[in-house]
């Protein structure tokens, strides 16, 4: 699916990955690439934008079919903009989308209500979409009385293309089609760490802010369902893992300041559980769940644990590598990996295997020559667990490595 172009190219720029340079194109979506925007949109934008997510849109067929049929009459009526990120391979080929933003042309006199009753909404995660949709725009307001002005529907990357500066080049442009335009203003909800830097970096200013907290408490909707989120959710979690490593031999590194100091503050740990001649201890079905939180987090292991290396009569698995925000980036999570064979030759234990769960491990793996056992796509696993992952990659990978 790629054509000719001669649409407007608002920038070019090149990214180094793994020793390679990528070249990056960023140019008004094509006319006749409207069903490959549609599906981009129904594939990223509905699982990782926050609103679109919290609504619970893509656990649901109805939902989503609602949705793609609302936004194409939207977009057939609504003055907008579609910009998108492709491989620019120095034609004028437009080959496979891995990024787009989108803006509407939005006025100081538009009613949401007088909108919103146009459509007989159906399902409930559209209605979820909706309300949460009626809440910011009363924080909006008149957006200081311009006339006229772009507002920001989402800016969504691939999850492989990602932290590549995509979204910030997104960012960036879209006072150059302000300008293009000859519009004096443009605006959005920034809903994630990256676009909010973002805006930072391009200047962008803060008109209104709200907690979400508050915002949950006003739509009724969880922005991050995580078991951090809820205080019984934490409490159940920490008396299962309190138990379970009780039952369980484990083995927990941590990452601290060489400074000769006795004290210890913490800026990273990796833990492994030990597994020799032994089924596992601890019978995650007898185990009472109460909060929908954990009870979600037992899905998700109940799906991955039925994936399992075979053949080693002992080994490592893993139970998590983390390291404080505020550290990351210096090497530290690719040590734990690197460390975790030579933890396998002083225990004696033939293997170690773990989920690779994000970029810098699955990263971090390959560099110090783990092999991947199986690949499970972040989609299908959110289709047989109902869960929805905010995650930088699009598969997790089942990684190993042996003692010789």
């Amino acid at each position: 699916m790629s054509e000719k172009s001669k649409l407007k190219v608002w920038s070019r720029f090149q990214v180094e990955k793994n020793g390679s340079v990528i070249k990056f194109r960023i140019q008004d979506a094509p006319a006749d690439r409207k069903e490959d925007v549609f599906d981009f949109i129904m594939t990223h934008l509905l699982r990782d934008e926050a609103f679109h997510k919290a609504a619970g849109i893509v656990n649901n067929d109805e939902a989503k079919a609602e949705f793609m049929e609302i936004s194409k009459i939207y977009y057939e009526e609504q003055p907008h903009h579609i910009s998108i990120c492709c491989i620019d391979d120095d034609s004028d080929t437009v080959g496979e989308i891995i990024g787009l933003s989108i803006v509407i042309v939005s006025k100081n006199t538009d009613n949401f209500d007088d909108f919103a009753k146009q459509l007989q909404i159906k399902t409930k995660e559209m209605k979820n979409l909706f309300g949460a949709a009626k809440v910011l725009f009363e924080y909006k307001g008149s957006k200081n009385d311009y006339a006229k002005s772009h507002e920001g529907r989402g800016v969504v990357v691939r999850p492989d293309y990602r932290r590549m500066g995509i979204a910030n080049e997104f960012i960036r442009l879209r006072k150059s089609l302000c300008i293009e335009h000859s519009l004096p203003m443009t605006c959005a909800w920034m809903t994630s760490i990256g676009t909010q830097k973002a805006s930072e970096k391009n200047g962008w200013k803060t008109f209104a802010e709200v907690s979400v907290d508050e915002l949950e408490q006003k739509t009724g909707l969880i922005f991050d369902t995580r078991i951090f989120k809820n205080d019984e959710a934490v409490a159940e979690y920490r008396t299962f893992i309190s138990n379970y490593y009780d039952a369980s031999p484990i083995h927990i590194t941590v990452c601290c300041l060489d400074d000769d100091s006795k004290t210890i503050d913490i800026l990273g740990l990796s833990m492994m559980c030990e597994f020799k001649d032994q089924a596992e201890k601890v019978d995650l079905k007898m185990i009472e769940k109460k909060t929908k939180e954990v009870q979600d987090f037992f899905h998700i292991l109940k799906v991955t644990s039925d994936i399992k290396i075979k053949d080693y009569q002992s080994f490592f698995e893993g139970r998590g590598i983390i390291v404080r925000p505020d550290q990351r980036g210096l090497g530290m999570a690719s040590e734990f990996v690197r460390l975790r064979k030579e933890i396998c030759i002083d225990r004696n234990i033939e293997m170690t295997c773990a989920w690779m769960t994000s970029i810098g491990t699955q990263k971090a793996a390959e560099k110090h020559k783990w092999k991947t056992f199986y690949e499970l796509p972040v989609e299908e696993l959110e289709k047989k667990s109902g869960l929805a992952f905010d995650v930088n990659v699009s598969i997790f990978k089942l990684m190993y490595t042996t003692r010789n």
